[in-house]
């Protein structure tokens, strides 16, 4: 009698689907979770990233301020430099936007809250952004600006 030794036999085949499965498995975890890692730094950046555009811009802009009308949480209007009114206001829930009386722009997004606050002297303002909630986190940024001397 002969016996055909070549060829697979079905444990064999059974126990080679099951380690290539657990390793298969075992590379989907490990991308799945960089991909996420990816996204939630991202997410983080970008809610970071527009929350510091907005300040960056607002307190270059107020440096050259002639003086604050107004400071209030989400509500900032002051006198620009050739005496016109300009103001910084926290809308829809998101966004930073400029009013100068003609057009508005956005100053940034993702600001979850603004707080202005205007020192006793009248010439100190103090700015704090806060992002929106961005997995479970929010980033605050805050500065302080000195207005220019009229004189």
């Amino acid at each position: 009698m002969i016996v055909n030794t070549s060829g697979v036999s079905l444990v064999e085949l059974l126990a080679s689907v099951v380690v290539l499965s657990v390793l298969a498995s075992l590379i989907y975890l490990v991308w799945f979770t960089g991909i996420s890692a990816w996204r939630d730094q991202h997410q983080g950046f970008t809610a970071r990233h527009g929350v510091q555009l907005a300040l960056t811009r607002m307190a270059r802009e107020l440096r050259g301020a002639s003086g604050v009308v107004q400071a209030t949480t989400g509500r900032l209007v002051f006198l620009g430099p050739d005496g016109s009114t300009v103001t910084y206001e926290l809308r829809d829930g998101d966004r930073l936007v400029r009013f100068d009386g003609e057009k508005e722009r956005v100053l940034g997004t993702g600001v979850g809250s603004c707080e202005f606050v205007l020192s006793d002297d009248r010439k100190l303002v103090t700015i704090t952004l806060t992002s929106v909630e961005v997995e479970g986190r929010r980033y605050d940024l805050r500065t302080k600006v000195r207005l220019r001397d009229p004189g």
